[in-house]
């Protein structure tokens, strides 16, 4: 059997590289919102470094397992006294792994994992829901000529879509 070694050092201490994670990800600008790699301070080690293997573990799907793991009821009580941070770390990597993890977090009902306040966020189960709407109602309208939606129905629908679809987070909108 072979392996093959991937380029660079493997880490010397996981949970040092772990603890550099939890502070960079719970860092804020100075002027709000949330604070770059390069202001992590340099006794954690290198911001490239250490930005390089959190994403590496988003893209291994670490944050969305560990998301998981504290919304269990069963959830060991040491795991669930870093709900915060898990949920900062998970929060960050919503950009590497996708509106997959907007709606893991939405389901799970981890709404501070979530990079805006959560009627601002894509809503999956929404979307579901007036997708089935608006076939029914325009069956109805090719069946009955005659038959008119109820006054606002239009209005309603567009306003519930628009909900449903949410707005682009801006980091000066992440919880703190």
């Amino acid at each position: 059997m072979s392996f093959t070694r991937r380029a660079g050092r493997p880490p010397v201490d996981t949970r040092a590289r772990l603890d550099a994670i939890f502070r960079a990800v719970t860092l804020k600008a100075p002027g709000g919102g949330r604070g770059a790699w390069r202001q992590l301070p340099s006794g954690f080690g290198k911001p490239d470094t250490v930005s390089r293997t959190y994403r590496r573990w988003a893209r291994a799907n670490l944050w969305a397992r560990l998301l998981t793991e504290v919304a269990c009821p069963s959830c060991p009580p040491v795991l669930r006294r870093l709900t915060y941070v898990i949920c900062c770390a998970f929060r960050r990597a919503i950009r590497v792994m996708g509106i997959r993890a907007i709606i893991l977090a939405r389901r799970l009902r981890l709404f501070s994992a979530l990079p805006a306040p959560s009627t601002l966020v894509y809503d999956r189960d929404l979307s579901e829901t007036l997708s089935a709407i608006l076939p029914n109602a325009l069956d109805r309208l090719r069946a009955e000529p005659g038959w008119r939606p109820p006054k606002g129905f239009i209005r309603a629908v567009d306003g519930l879509m628009r909900f449903a679809l949410g707005r682009r987070p801006r980091r000066r909108m992440e919880p703190a």
